[in-house]
């Protein structure tokens, strides 16, 4: 068929039929692989500390691995409850009726989250203890089977800044409860994977990328590169 066109075949002087097309423009994308450990976030690189405040004998304790969220008995002091409460201060006094201070607008957002009062009742960024404070507290009591007192010792609860996992202990069953002493720490229940990327590859990622993790039981679960 040499000079010769065949219309049949598509060909014309053994050369392909060519067209123009627009070409665009994008990123090319990479694929960077490495071994990571998989831990529990903590605060600020480091773990949180459960202060206890409460005096007589340690009745009840946590164990390493036990998780807790808001309103749930953390650990008891001669068989009285201390219950975690979220928040960044600490329970640093004695709260009553009349009181004001961000420890006191802590405690009035527990209430509310909780739902021993609604935002109607009580406003949950409100500083100040008032009568509404004090009745939802005495419901809190009445949950954790205490006396109802409308008050809140120090000794009664726990503030740390959200849900927790206890990564050790360091108080022992039956021993006395020195207020001030760190009984034991704690993460966040977010889980990361740290790993040690060579320095080669460091430019090849950024924070927010995209990330597939394989872990050990080779399932295959989505994360975002954070740090």
């Amino acid at each position: 068929l040499d000079g010769h066109s065949d219309r049949s075949s598509g060909f014309s002087d053994n050369h392909y039929p060519t067209s123009l097309t627009t070409v665009a423009q994008g990123s090319l994308a990479s694929q960077v692989s490495a071994s990571g450990t998989l831990e529990y976030t903590v605060s600020g690189g480091s773990g949180y500390s459960v202060v206890n405040e409460a005096a007589g004998t340690f009745s009840k304790l946590p164990a390493a691995g036990e998780v807790f969220s808001r309103g749930e008995v953390l650990y008891r002091v001669s068989n009285e409850p201390v219950v975690l409460l979220y928040g960044d201060t600490p329970i640093y006094r004695s709260l009553y009726e009349g009181d004001s201070g961000p420890d006191v607008r802590e405690l009035n957002g527990n209430l509310v989250a909780l739902r021993y009062a609604t935002r109607s009742e009580l406003d949950p960024t409100s500083d100040y203890f008032s009568a509404e404070t004090a009745y939802a507290l005495e419901r809190l009591q009445d949950t954790l089977g205490v006396e109802q007192t409308g008050s809140l010792t120090g000794g009664q609860a726990v503030l740390l800044p959200g849900q927790m996992r206890i990564t050790s202990l360091s108080a022992t069953l039956g021993t006395s409860a020195a207020s001030g002493a760190t009984i034991a720490q704690a993460s966040s229940t977010t889980r990361q994977v740290v790993v040690d990327l060579d320095a080669s590859e460091q430019t090849e990622i950024k924070i927010g990328d995209t990330a597939q993790i394989t872990l050990p039981d080779n399932a295959i679960t989505p994360g975002v590169v954070s740090g």
